[in-house]
């Protein structure tokens, strides 16, 4: 399970296009949501996660572009571990540049 996901965060997501909905349970499109043109500094919608209480909040909204690429890159380093090792503690340990 925890493959399947860092699998499908680090290789299939489309952090372009994509939103995250924990309520609906599927993903949803950026232009579809009206979040597929930056906003104010408040509201990047860089990665979009819908707030499952308030579905007009994009909870990732004050993601810039550089932490993007740290996200991704955890999400890749995460896939390599639980693929290779499996450790847990590896998994877990810190994020170090």
């Amino acid at each position: 399970l925890m493959a399947g996901f860092f699998y499908f965060y680090s290789k299939v997501f489309s952090i372009a296009e994509g939103v995250v909905s924990i309520r609906s349970g599927r993903l949803l499109n950026k232009k579809a949501k009206g979040w597929d043109k930056p906003g104010n500094n408040k509201n990047r919608h860089v990665i979009c996660i819908e707030d499952p209480f308030d579905i007009n909040l994009d909870l990732g909204r004050y993601v810039d572009e550089n932490t993007v690429k740290d996200i991704e890159e955890e999400f890749a380093r995460a896939l390599k571990i639980v693929q290779n090792s499996g450790s847990f503690a590896e998994l877990c340990a810190p994020w170090t540049q």
